[in-house]
C-alpha cells in the first residue's frame, strides 16, 4: 500500500511511512492517531496536546488514554486529530492535515488490487500541487508586500531627516 501511495502522491515519504505508525484500528473498529507521532511531525510538545485534547474533546468517543505498565499511549480518533491540526493552526499543522488527508483519500479510493480509480487520484494531486502553488504565490506576495512597506518607511525616515 506504501508504494502505491508513493506513486500517486506528492506526500513525503517519511510521512506516509509515519501515517501508518500513527493510524491504528483499537477501538470498536474506528481509527485512532498516535499523538507522540503527531508531536514530533509538528514540533509541538505531545504533552500540551494531550491537554488541548483533554480540554476541548470527550473522552469516551473522541481519545483514548493508556496508562499501564506496559506502555503510555495517548489516541485520538482520526476526525479529531484533523480537528485538532485546525485548533493549533499552524503552518505544520495545516500541512501535516493535508497529507492526511490525501492519503485517505488513495486508500479511499483503492481497490487491493493496485488499482484505484486513476481521475481521482489525478484530481488529488492537481488539488495538493494547486494548493502549493497557491502558497508560493502567496509567500511570494507577501514578500513583496514587506519589501514595498520598508521601501516606504525608508522613503518616510528619510524625509524626516530632510526637514
Amino acid at each position: 500500500m506504501e508504494d502505491f501511495i508513493f506513486k500517486y502522491s506528492n506526500v513525503p515519504k517519511r510521512f506516509v511511512k509515519d501515517f501508518f505508525d500513527m493510524t491504528c484500528k483499537y477501538k470498536y473498529g474506528e481509527k485512532y492517531v498516535d499523538i507522540d507521532v503527531v508531536s514530533k511531525w509538528l514540533k509541538h510538545d505531545a504533552d500540551k496536546i494531550k491537554e488541548i485534547v483533554v480540554d476541548k474533546f470527550d473522552s469516551e468517543v473522541e481519545y483514548i488514554a493508556i496508562d499501564d505498565e506496559s506502555k503510555n499511549s495517548f489516541k485520538v480518533s482520526t476526525n479529531i486529530f484533523k480537528e485538532l491540526c485546525v485548533i493549533l493552526g499552524t503552518d505544520k499543522a495545516k500541512q501535516m492535515r493535508k497529507y492526511y488527508m490525501s492519503i485517505e483519500k488513495i486508500i479511499n479510493n483503492y481497490d487491493g488490487t493496485g488499482q484505484t480509480n486513476i481521475l481521482d487520484i489525478s484530481n488529488c494531486v492537481k488539488d495538493f500541487e494547486k494548493e502549493k502553488e497557491k502558497q508560493e504565490t502567496m509567500d511570494y506576495i507577501s514578500s513583496i508586500i514587506t519589501i514595498i512597506y520598508f521601501i516606504i518607511m525608508l522613503v518616510y525616515i528619510y524625509l524626516q531627516f530632510k526637514k
